[in-house]
């Protein structure tokens, strides 16, 4: 793993806890939603989705964002979010802001699609260093690497055992995750990236690599952490290929950026709406 020293002891201690401690219980209650692209399995309990699937080709739209937000019909009200409202105030001296598993700017071939990203079910808390930092760096490479090859990608939370950062348990019933992990498939290369973010105000004082973790590690923390769900992801058959236990397999996932909307990967060029 490529965790600086002290966040490497961190994701150690996460795993330990984790290990010692289930905090789905039993009886805990799930729920999916899913189209043809996009699927949420959804932890009643937690009032939060536990897992985020999701498949990105080339980039045919630029549908206008909208700031509206709203429950998932599709999925029973004391299974989601208590409120569409934001998650007011400053928290640690720092605000915390309603986090996309699924970023809006990736659906926006239509409005509609892209106003389905706003439903509480695809919202988690995270920290505003979190939300506009190194995950949304990872947000610019799926912009980029669509441009290149369809990808399937794979978000959630590791809800950890830290109760002392969920401050929206009243006003939203949801706990805050103590780590937000994500993978990136691209079909072409038979090629994967996948990173653990621990959801803190100082995330993005380092650079996205720093929280680079191989298919195997990801597989460890969130076996941990969520075990009912882990045994069903739809991973990838090559993943699955215990000699594919490389970071990044086959390619360069590196990226360019020239200004706010322009990238580079690969000699492509992509276009941030």
């Amino acid at each position: 793993m490529i965790f600086r020293s002290e966040r490497l002891l961190t994701f150690i201690l996460l795993l330990v806890f984790l290990a010692a401690t289930n905090y789905v219980s039993a009886s805990t209650r799930f729920e999916q939603t899913k189209d043809e692209d996009f699927t949420i399995i959804m932890n009643c309990e937690n009032r939060g989705a536990d897992l985020v699937i999701f498949v990105v080709k080339s980039d045919k739209g630029n549908a206008k964002r909208s700031n509206s937000f709203s429950f998932d019909k599709t999925i029973s009200r004391d299974c989601q979010q208590m409120s569409t409202s934001g998650y007011s105030g400053n928290i640690d001296g720092a605000p915390y802001q309603r986090g996309h598993y699924l970023a809006f700017n990736t659906r926006d071939d239509t409005e509609e699609l892209a106003k389905a990203t706003n439903v509480v079910t695809n919202i988690t808390p995270m920290t505003k260093s979190l939300n506009t930092g190194v995950y949304y760096e990872t947000e610019l490479i799926t912009e980029c690497y669509r441009e290149i090859s369809t990808l399937h990608v794979f978000t959630g939370p590791i809800w950890g055992v830290n109760i002392s950062n969920d401050f929206f348990l009243a006003s939203h019933g949801t706990p805050t995750p103590d780590y937000i992990w994500k993978l990136i498939y691209s079909a072409n290369a038979d090629a994967y990236i996948a990173w653990i973010f621990p959801n803190t105000h100082n995330v993005s004082d380092y650079p996205l690599d720093d929280y680079q973790v191989t298919f195997v590690e990801l597989l460890d923390a969130i076996g941990k952490d969520k075990p009912s769900i882990a045994s069903k992801i739809p991973w990838p058959k090559s993943l699955m290929n215990p000699e594919n236990n490389l970071r990044n397999l086959l390619i360069d996932w590196s990226m360019q950026r020239d200004g706010r909307f322009h990238l580079t990967c690969q000699g492509v060029k992509a276009e941030v709406d």
